[in-house]
Parts: C-alpha cells; sequence; structure tokens
C-alpha cells in the first residue's frame, strides 16, 4: 500500500512507498518559494537549488547530483556517485549521444523522434555493439538485434510489454525470459532480475544495457532518471526535475499549471513520452469511452433526451473532482486532485 499527499497547487508534500526491499519509506517534499510555489526547494529535508528558470543545479532524491545545463532546459552534464555524465543533443533538442566518463558512450540513431539503434563504444576501445530496435505497429518495443563486441553473428531479443506500454519481460529467440522488470506506478525501477528471479549485477547484460523500461521510456542507469526528450523525468521523486518550457492549463486544473507535474498526479492512467503532455493510456482511454457512451444511453432513455446538454459536458471529458487532499491508494498509487479538473478529448489523440 502506497499513501499520497499534496497540497492545493497539486504539488505531492509526502509519500509513502514501498522500496525495493517491501519495507514502506516515508518521503516529505518542501516548496518554500513564495514566488513560485511548485518549485521543490527540498526533499526529506535535503536543500534543492535552481537556476532562474527552473533547472536544478544541486539536485537531491535519495543520492545527491550536480547539474549543468545549456540553450534553456537541456541537460549539458550530470554527476552522481562520483561519476559525470555528458549528453549532446541534434539541431531539433533530441538526445544523440551519452558519454559516460570512464567507461562508454552511446550513440543513438532516430528516426525523428524515435529511438531505432543505438552504438555502444567502451573507453579505450574502438570495438562497437551495435542494436537495432524494432516496434509494433502500435508504436510499442518489440524487438531488439544485437551485434556485440564486433561480432556479425546477432543476439536477438523480444520484448514483452503490458497495456501501459511498460516493459515488463525480456526473452531470447526461444522465448526463455532473460530479464524481468518491475517498477511501482510512477516507474521507479524495484527490481531487474534474470530468468532465475536473481538480481542483474553485471552492467553487461542486456537488461541493463537496454535503454527501454516502464511506458517505454528512455531510462538512464546512471542517473535514475527517464528521458522523454524535453526534459527528464524522476520516478523516485514522481515528478519532472526541471521546469516545463511553457505554462499550459486544462480547463480549470490548478496542476495545468504545475511545471514539474508528472502526468497530472496520475501515472496509472496517464503518459506522457515528450515531457510536455500527458495522455491518457490507451486502456483507459477505452474505458472511459466506453463508460460515456453506456451512461448516455441510460441517461437519454430515462429522461427522453432532456439530458443531452448535460451529456455533453460529460462527453467533452472526464471530470475528477478534490481540492487539498491526501489519498491512499491500493496497489495503483493513482491519485487525481486539486481543483474541479476536465480533460479534454484531445488528450486521448
Amino acid at each position: 500500500m502506497s499513501s499520497y499527499s499534496y497540497d492545493s497547487f497539486g504539488n505531492i508534500t509526502e509519500t509513502e512507498r514501498p522500496n525495493s526491499a517491501g519495507v514502506t519509506v516515508k518521503n516529505t517534499y518542501s516548496y518554500e518559494n513564495s514566488s513560485w510555489r511548485d518549485l521543490l526547494t527540498a526533499y526529506n529535508g535535503h536543500t534543492i537549488t535552481y537556476d532562474k528558470i527552473g533547472n536544478p543545479l544541486s539536485y537531491y532524491n535519495g543520492r545527491s547530483y550536480t547539474l549543468r545545463w545549456e540553450m534553456g532546459r537541456q541537460l549539458l552534464n550530470s554527476r552522481v556517485n562520483s561519476r559525470t555524465v555528458y549528453y549532446d543533443y541534434n539541431k531539433d533538442g533530441i538526445r544523440i549521444k551519452k558519454n559516460v566518463s570512464g567507461r562508454y558512450t552511446d550513440r543513438y540513431i532516430l528516426d525523428g523522434s524515435k529511438v531505432i539503434g543505438m552504438e555502444r563504444t567502451k573507453s579505450g576501445s574502438s570495438v562497437k555493439d551495435v542494436y537495432h530496435f524494432i516496434y509494433d505497429e502500435m508504436g510499442n518495443i518489440w524487438s531488439a538485434i544485437c551485434y556485440i563486441g564486433g561480432s556479425i553473428t546477432p543476439v536477438r531479443y523480444y520484448y514483452r510489454t503490458n497495456a501501459q506500454g511498460d516493459v515488463k519481460q525480456i526473452v531470447d529467440s526461444n522465448y526463455n525470459v532473460v530479464a524481468y522488470y518491475a517498477y511501482d506506478a510512477w516507474g521507479k525501477l524495484l527490481a531487474d532480475l534474470d530468468g532465475n528471479d536473481n538480481p542483474i549485477t553485471d552492467s553487461s547484460h542486456f537488461a541493463i544495457v537496454n535503454p527501454f523500461r516502464y511506458r517505454g521510456y528512455v531510462y538512464d542507469t546512471e542517473t535514475g532518471f527517464y528521458y522523454l526528450q524535453s526534459r527528464y523525468y524522476d520516478p523516485e521523486i514522481g515528478r519532472f526535475i526541471n521546469a516545463d518550457g511553457e505554462i499550459s492549463g486544462v480547463g480549470g486544473d490548478i496542476r495545468g499549471y504545475n511545471l514539474f507535474s508528472y502526468c497530472f498526479n496520475n501515472p496509472v492512467n496517464m503518459s506522457d513520452s515528450t515531457g510536455s503532455w500527458p495522455k491518457l493510456s490507451k486502456i483507459f482511454a477505452v474505458v472511459a469511452i466506453a463508460a460515456v457512451a453506456v451512461a448516455a444511453v441510460a441517461i437519454t432513455v430515462a429522461t427522453c433526451g432532456a439530458a443531452a446538454t448535460a451529456l455533453a459536458a460529460v462527453g467533452g471529458g472526464i471530470i475528477s473532482a478534490g481540492a487539498s487532499a491526501t489519498a491512499t491508494t491500493v496497489a495503483t498509487g493513482a491519485l487525481i486532485t486539486a481543483g474541479v479538473a476536465q480533460l479534454p478529448l484531445s488528450l486521448l489523440a
């Protein structure tokens, strides 16, 4: 069981979540900047500092980070656990390279903003490990074809994902499970296990090298952040680490103006692959539309059509209510809070 508390601005103020060992841990969030009410200034009492546009310079989520930025909101480098990681981007602002000092360099092959390949070169070596990624017709990651250590003989893996796009298992060409991932509702990686349910510690194991995890997002093992194209998401605290580039509102929902909120604090039913605009997950969208359709038939029959105006309002969105709130969730961690919100059907696109 997990519990989450929020203030009237849609900020998480306290959580109780199980860790990877199954022990429930309490965490506190502080927002002490009166002129920027959604700026996280401390986590569990550890101060977080920012530049003028909301990029963190010193950051803490249980580990201490030093972060440097360029071109506004592009992360130039991060330092954690005495290791620095450098990032390069193309002219469209999409990441094309990651260099982990003293270890390896990853170069990403893109189709638009989608990662369709990766080349890894270990420090001090010219030999490349090459990975080609294949997606299914729904856009979910499906398979990886790997050429390791310069080999011309490929090794093939297949991804098993759930209805929300989370990578849950990786299997080999004989469909033997080689890796299993477990996450909490916010995408925090709780376990990565091999086919015998043993923790994976070998950094060269494909389960570690594989860049795709929760929701199919690109995951950086060095920082524990997800790279969502326009910015980075931290599943440890359930927020983006830096501010959105644009102020965007949804109806009368105060969370639409929270520049750090991930998926309107509703991670179970929503996803945000670009870091700029969350959408309802496909499975939830289908259920929601079906529910509205059933309600429409029932009310129209009962009122002989008199409720058409009201139904039009319902059909235009999904209504959720709640002000400053504390919620306890079982198994999911889902919560919609802060104001009376209307999510338009454009979120389903």
